[in-house]
């Protein structure tokens, strides 16, 4: 009879262990459509596009004398490789999808791939680039004139503190 009940509990605990592994594995499949569905993976395509470029400014850079056909031979390699990797299913993108599966729910994953694939996700994810190109000339501007203000507080509080820095140009 023990035999029979650990037989149970042992093809219990398997069963368990695949079905979650299955679940894990959609939820993990539906965090990436999410993920394309809202120009998250473009952003990290145009990172590897800009960390490509800068590799073979190094690249060319430190070695003047390679020719055209071999930094377009690098850059097409770089490109191929660091898109397996940021593809679906790739060992980025599974990594990064594993990290929104530690912070949002199977409900949650489900209402934003919802969202990115109305007529207002998609909207908002065309617009994206144009609301981060006006928002950062904002934010630049609000830095420029906040800043003065912000040296003097802060040197006002430094100065009641007796501690002394070399004054700012």
């Amino acid at each position: 009879m023990q035999r029979a009940i650990a037989t149970v509990c042992f093809f219990f605990l398997l069963t368990s262990a695949a079905l979650a592994q299955t679940n894990s594995t959609e939820k993990l499949r539906r965090i990436e459509l999410m993920l394309e569905s809202s120009g998250a993976s473009q952003i990290g395509q145009q990172m590897a596009d800009a960390m490509a470029g800068h590799m073979l400014k190094v690249l060319q850079t430190s070695n003047p004398e390679l020719t055209d056909r071999v930094i377009a031979i690098a850059r097409e390699e770089l490109m191929k490789v660091m898109s397996k990797d940021l593809g679906p299913g790739g060992p980025l993108m599974t990594q990064i999808a594993a990290v929104y599966s530690k912070h949002f729910t199977d409900e949650e994953i489900d209402a934003f791939v919802a969202f990115y694939d109305s007529a207002a996700g998609r909207k908002l994810t065309a617009s994206q680039s144009l609301l981060f190109q006006d928002t950062s000339q904002i934010g630049r501007a609000w830095g420029a004139a906040v800043a003065p203000e912000l040296i003097r507080s802060i040197d006002r509080v430094l100065t009641r503190e007796g501690i002394k820095i070399p004054k700012m140009q």
